[in-house]
């Protein structure tokens, strides 16, 4: 960010254009600057009537030629603070309203998918393993999603060892379980984080079970994302037709995924629901990501919200939501996570 010159100090008002053709005018009581805020600028100013006015314009292509923003700060003699309005025009409209001398946010980086792997393992095993994968760029949120069959207890998991996963390894990364797991159905559905600083090549993750059973394991990679998830919740279903789960989205750009298990029938998931701002509320595309069958007669999937979600406060009613449906469900096991965009802030 450039900041407009002249010959005299001014005081700073802050102007939040992006991608587009806008316009920003600032009042204050003494002093007024403009900040055009993409892209290399340049700025002039003089006197004109009593008052100075500041103007910043592109002085080069910079932003691949396509973006032109431009700033005007005004000084006048009422004595008094007004905030800056900047609106933008033409492709992403931006608006914002910021008070003089506070400075322009930075433009959050969007979240990308570098890897998005899932391996079946058909045979029963103490270990689930993903396929061999590779990462493409450094500072990536590495995300291991388990679904594993399970033992039932009709006596309320008296008798019988809980579902688990535990020492998840691979990519020599240091692997953290991002919440409890939900095992309280029988199986499992587990996530685990780790961050990678340069890329990784040709390596595997693995994650031992506490009982051998068969199962999914899902790799997802992302770039532009923070170290930590924003959210993750587990949840465990009896008698509901649907694998469901409510994140919060603390900041715009976040996205939603969830790993789950379907303990009552091997089939396809009828539908995916989405909802960004309030349960049931406000409807956003969701799908199915992948899915594994059991021969055993149980179904492993994962599933996401199609595209990024705008933030929202934080409240009873306020969680983003996704719901995995099926036609027939006794007893589910899932767990719903948000990521952010490594560059916001809440």
């Amino acid at each position: 960010m450039r900041r407009c010159s002249s010959i005299r100090p001014f005081t700073v008002s802050a102007l939040l254009l992006r991608r587009g053709i806008g316009l920003g005018a600032g009042l204050t009581e003494q002093r007024a600057r403009a900040i055009v805020g993409s892209g290399r600028r340049v700025a002039v100013a003089w006197p004109s009537g009593g008052r100075r006015v500041a103007i910043g314009g592109p002085c080069s292509a910079g932003g691949g030629g396509k973006v032109w923003n431009m700033g005007i700060g005004i000084n006048t003699r009422f004595g008094f603070r007004v905030v800056l309005l900047a609106v933008g025009l033409c492709t992403g409209v931006v608006t914002s309203l910021l008070p003089a001398g506070f400075a322009a946010a930075a433009v959050p980086t969007p979240i990308g998918v570098d890897v998005s792997l899932l391996t079946s393992q058909t045979e029963d095993g103490d270990t689930l393993v993903s396929d061999t994968f590779s990462t493409h760029a450094g500072n990536e949120l590495l995300v291991a999603m388990f679904s594993a069959d399970g033992p039932y207890d009709p006596n309320d998991r008296v008798n019988v060892t809980v579902q688990t996963i535990s020492s998840v390894t691979g990519c020599g990364l240091t692997w953290s379980q991002a919440s409890d797991q939900a095992n309280y159905a029988p199986g499992v559905a587990a996530v685990f984080t780790a961050y990678a600083t340069s890329p990784v090549s040709d390596c595997q993750v693995s994650g031992e079970l506490a009982s051998s059973f068969d199962g999914l394991v899902a790799v997802l990679s992302f770039t532009g994302a923070a170290p930590a998830l924003a959210d993750v919740r587990p949840v465990s279903n009896h008698y509901d037709s649907a694998g469901y789960g409510a994140v919060d989205v603390p900041v715009d750009g976040g996205i939603v995924y969830q790993v789950g298990h379907n303990w009552s029938a091997a089939e396809q998931p009828v539908r995916v629901s989405g909802n960004g701002t309030r349960a049931y509320q406000d409807p956003v595309p969701a799908s199915v990501v992948g899915t594994y069958l059991s021969s055993k007669g149980d179904t492993s999937w994962v599933s996401k919200i199609d595209e990024p979600l705008p933030g929202m406060a934080t409240g009873t009613d306020t969680a983003a939501s996704i719901g995995t449906w099926f036609s027939k469900v006794g007893y589910t096991n899932a767990v719903t996570i948000s990521i952010r965009a490594v560059d916001t802030v809440e």
